[in-house]
């Protein structure tokens, strides 16, 4: 397990630090659809409704899909780099939908998977979908697609970088620990501190003022909009809804989930009636209904002849068919017999069981009824 994640710029919402220290499981993002996806090839990094792939984007994102992503469930740039690449060269898929809940994560890795899917938009039709949070690197990427939707509710934006340090040398004073560090006479910017140092917090401040460029100017392009027009509408930091989001460009559509699909691949929420038996009997009418019985080998199937036309029977075919009526209506004869048997042992329970009431009690018919039931 690496810990590097702990220790590296994230861009990432303040209020998705909290749900980093917790283990948030991978999984249950596609419960507001109407029919279920399915998995394609053993790949777990997305499922295929129709033609088109949904990519699930969860939690904090992490750079490495190492043992650390993988045990807490985190969605890692690597991995869904190699599942952009799977959906490209499939030839089944023909749209790509990234599901976005997040609030952001690790700098490293981020730029170069964001370049992939905006340069993949010329392959496929590339979307990002917000079902939550769609926050800092998380928004990243869905700028990156082709055009970016919004469930009723969602969150978008926390546009920049934050890096907070922490400052533990007083409890290292209180334990009597003290440390020195020594660096290079050429090198003196390798041991700034940002804490007691005005020249050491100003070099921290321009790598996170640098992250925050970088990060405008990548909207400013995936967006077709002006870099002021991001420092302007997108929000300084801070998230908007759907529709506010839509006014400042920041996104293009507020629909459901559902709705996106069909707008890709109508095909694939059409109802399934077609695949099934229309002459089918629903299982809730099938009840007291005796199967007819398969024909065997020996057992000629009588068909109808076309409108208009005669057909004779040899004298044969007459008595196979006569056999084949004869086995059913003994099929069927069994099967009242066995009913019959099964209503004279009910009876006979219960006549046992009506006996005369105890006082407070109630007998098996009443203390059955006297259940509440929805």
């Amino acid at each position: 397990m690496s810990l590097s994640q702990l220790n590296s710029p994230l861009f990432i919402d303040p209020r998705g630090i909290a749900s980093f220290a917790k283990k948030l499981t991978f999984g249950g993002h596609l419960g507001l659809l109407n029919k279920p996806g399915e998995a394609y090839k053993n790949n777990t990094g997305f499922i295929l409704r129709g033609n088109v792939a949904i990519v699930p984007v969860r939690d904090t994102l992490t750079h490495r899909n190492d043992a650390f992503a993988q045990y807490f469930g985190l969605s890692n740039y690597e991995a869904l780099a190699l599942t952009l690449a799977d959906l490209l060269a499939d030839t089944k898929v023909t749209a790509i939908i990234f599901d976005i809940d997040s609030l952001g994560g690790q700098v490293f890795g981020l730029e170069e998977l964001a370049d992939k899917i905006y340069e993949a938009r010329a392959t496929k039709p590339i979307h990002a979908f917000a079902s939550g949070y769609c926050c800092s690197a998380a928004y990243w990427l869905a700028a990156a697609c082709e055009q970016v939707h919004a469930q009723k509710g969602a969150w978008l934006g926390s546009v920049g970088t934050r890096m907070t340090l922490m400052d533990d040398s007083g409890f290292w004073e209180q334990h009597g620990i003290k440390f020195k560090t020594f660096v290079s006479q050429a090198s003196p910017d390798k041991a700034a501190d940002p804490f007691d140092d005005d020249h050491g917090a100003k070099l921290y401040q321009g790598l996170v003022d640098q992250g925050g460029a970088n990060f405008v100017a990548s909207l400013a392009k995936y967006r077709g909009v002006s870099e002021k027009h991001v420092l302007a509408n997108f929000g300084q930091g801070w998230i908007m809804e759907g529709p506010a989001g839509i006014t400042a460009k920041l996104c293009d559509q507020v629909c459901s989930l559902e709705d996106l699909i069909t707008q890709l691949d109508p095909a694939s929420s059409a109802d399934d009636n077609d695949k099934n038996n229309k002459d089918t009997m629903d299982p809730k009418d099938q009840k007291g209904v005796t199967p007819a019985p398969k024909p065997d080998a020996n057992t000629t199937v009588e068909t109808p002849a076309a409108e208009g036309q005669k057909t004779e029977l040899t004298a044969e075919q007459r008595l196979l068919a006569l056999e084949a009526k004869q086995k059913a209506q003994a099929t069927e004869l069994a099967a009242l017999a066995a009913e019959k048997e099964a209503l004279k042992a009910e009876n006979k329970t219960l006549k046992n069981t009506e006996t005369t009431p105890t006082p407070g009690k109630t007998n098996g018919l009443e203390g059955e009824a006297a259940g509440a039931f929805y």
